[in-house]
């Protein structure tokens, strides 16, 4: 995975530089800057030679919400909607502090809970051989809450490695 949304900006692109910038110019948007998306960008007086990118700009504008007290559901509004439109999801990684073998048992517990709550959802919609909306957003919420359980257990556990 990319580091730096230089780096991202040249994975998407995938060496179409010359399509991509006729696409962007049928649309009426500055296409020539397709180029320096994928070259590093250091702002004023840095070494890079590249241009702030259309993710750099998603960046700052999310950080700047964010360093302003906006809850992160609304900050990251554009990004949640990006990854919705290509049937993607976001899934916040949870933070952890110190890590003990106690807390990673609980992690495991909570995890096996979710999972339990999920089954017994899914288990629930399918006795009658359909599925309702209802019951298929019951299974989204209780699959995004053990989708972000599993992540706390493995950082959890990552954690807990680091520290010895």
């Amino acid at each position: 995975m990319p580091t730096e949304s230089f780096e991202a900006m040249a994975l998407m692109i995938n060496g179409d530089t010359k399509r991509v910038q006729s696409l962007l110019g049928h649309r009426g948007m500055n296409s020539p800057l397709v180029y320096k998306w994928q070259e590093r960008y250091d702002g004023m007086g840095g070494t890079g030679s590249g241009s702030r990118n259309p993710l750099d700009i998603i960046f700052e504008i999310t950080r700047f919400a964010l360093s302003n007290g906006t809850p992160p559901e609304k900050a990251l509004a554009g990004i949640t909607w990006l990854a919705e439109q290509f049937d993607h999801t976001i899934i916040p990684t949870p933070s952890v502090d110190g890590v003990e073998l106690k807390a990673l048992t609980e992690e495991l517990i909570k995890t096996i809970k979710e999972f339990s709550e999920l089954s017994q959802a899914a288990s629930a919609a399918l006795q009658d051989g359909k599925v309702t909306p209802s019951e298929a957003r019951i299974i989204e919420k209780e699959g995004m809450e053990l989708a972000r359980q599993v992540l706390a257990f493995i950082q959890k556990t990552k954690d807990s490695v680091e520290r010895k």
